[in-house]
């Protein structure tokens, strides 16, 4: 996976020691020249983890977390501490103040690297959120997150089991706590949203199961999903090691002070919320880059993309779809008349006339101001002509209020193509029909010759 790594401690030869280590496991490293250099060192080399040693001191290394976590361009770098035991601060000061984790010193090698590989993995994860949201505010989307109670599952090999790791972990935590077994992980699983967190315990000190269970997921790819907080009791460093490099997030030989437990959960909710609302958004702004904002079926953009599919398609199968151009009839007249408002209501009426007519295969959507084009897959020219005049017919029965009611036609242009040819080319021959259309006297359909 390799990252860059940027180290920050009081002792030189700790420095060179980690730098040695990660070095030989293909990091790089950066070293902060002093503990005061240690902010201007984080925004400079921009690394996917910071080593912060607390021999630094409790109060230096609080206020180096606080001013990364405060600062946009290095808010997602996680932090990982180490200390010698006991702390000089209660730990969740430390979490508070912004570090990810911290380990005892001195930390195993295999460990210590499996541990800086999971914790590149959430800061990759924490760069995408961050460049997502740039992207979701640049297109505007119409939404706001809105904070739930996190969501955690407890997991063991049984029922019993798994309960009793709930009643460990419930304490005061403000989230929801349910109970799972591994048959429902594996098996049956919840579904993807039903669980921000997973606390996964090893029951009788079975460390192996648990192990098992973490490569299931992974081979699903179910451990990237949740948030896992792994619980081994008795296990050794390679097991450890193991746990961290088969998606877990935090693994602990003991279940951590209440109040760091619900922390860590907290923020491993709260970053599983934030990239689901931004999977949201995005798609919120993929939907309304190809929608008309007012009758809200597709838009121009859309069309001519979904055309030249269904014209290779109908390449494919050698057979034929119809593309009809229709036109509101002195749309003009309505505005002028009854007012914008009542034109728009016109047109949004119009729109969900079509789409409840149309079939599910075929394509609707807004072209220009009161002009809308619909493609027929697989037509000839007795379904493109019938389907045509029923929708004509459909718009001609519509009543609408203004300045008094009124009712509106249109005009239809329609077309036949193999897919052959430019669309530009299909497009023109359903204009020219409806050109056609309009001369006849409007209200009226008309087909072109076949397109190419």
């Amino acid at each position: 996976m390799g990252g860059r790594i940027l180290v920050v401690d009081g002792i030189s030869i700790n420095r060179i020691i980690l730098k040695t280590k990660l070095s030989a496991a293909h990091f790089r490293v950066a070293i902060a020249p002093s503990v005061g250099d240690a902010v201007q060192a984080a925004r400079t080399q921009m690394p996917n983890l910071i080593f912060l040693a607390l021999n630094i001191g409790a109060d230096a290394a609080k206020a180096i977390c606080k001013n990364l976590k405060s600062h946009p361009d290095t808010s997602h770098i996680p932090i990982l501490c180490f200390a010698e035991m006991p702390l000089d601060c209660p730990e969740v000061d430390l979490l508070e103040a912004g570090a990810s984790a911290i380990m005892e010193n001195p930390v195993p090698d295999t460990v210590l690297l499996s541990k800086a590989r999971a914790m590149i993995r959430t800061s990759r994860l924490l760069k995408d959120i961050r460049d997502r949201e740039h992207y979701v505010e640049e297109i505007s989307v119409p939404r706001r997150l809105t904070k739930r109670p996190a969501t955690v599952g407890c997991v063991s090999r049984n029922y019993e089991a798994a309960d009793k790791l709930r009643t460990q972990l419930i304490g005061d935590f403000a989230g929801i706590v349910d109970v799972l077994d591994h048959s429902e992980i594996l098996f049956s699983g919840p579904s993807s949203s039903a669980y921000d967190v997973l606390v996964i315990g090893s029951h009788n000190r079975d460390t192996g199961a648990t192990l098992r269970l973490l490569s299931e997921m992974c081979s699903t790819r179910s451990a990237y999903i949740f948030g896992l907080v792994v619980i081994l009791p008795g296990a050794k460093r390679s097991e450890i090691a193991r746990a961290y490099d088969r998606g877990a997030d935090h693994v602990f030989t003991e279940m951590p002070e209440p109040e760091v437990i619900s922390l860590l959960i907290q923020r491993l909710s709260d970053n599983r919320q934030k990239d689901d609302y931004l999977n949201v958004c995005i798609q919120d702004g993929l939907r309304m880059a190809t929608t008309d904002p007012l009758t809200g079926v597709r838009n121009r953009r859309y069309a001519v993309s979904k055309l030249d599919k269904i014209a290779s398609e109908a390449r494919q199968t050698k057979s034929s779809f119809a593309l009809l151009i229709l036109d509101i009839d002195h749309f003009k007249q309505i505005n002028d008349k009854h007012g914008h408002l009542a034109g728009d209501v016109v047109l949004k009426k119009i729109a969900q006339t079509l789409k409840d007519t149309l079939r599910d295969i075929d394509l609707l959507a807004r072209i220009g101001g009161e002009e809308f084009l619909i493609a027929l897959p697989c037509s000839d020219e007795k379904l493109a002509v019938r389907t045509a005049n029923k929708l004509r017919e459909k718009i001609e029965s519509l009543r609408f209020d203004g300045d008094g009611q009124f009712n509106v036609t249109m005009s239809v242009g329609a077309t036949l193509s193999y897919g052959d040819g430019p669309i530009n080319d299909i497009m023109h021959a359903a204009d020219k029909a409806l050109y056609a259309a309009k001369s006849d006297g409007r209200n009226t359909v008309n087909l072109s010759l076949v397109a190419a």
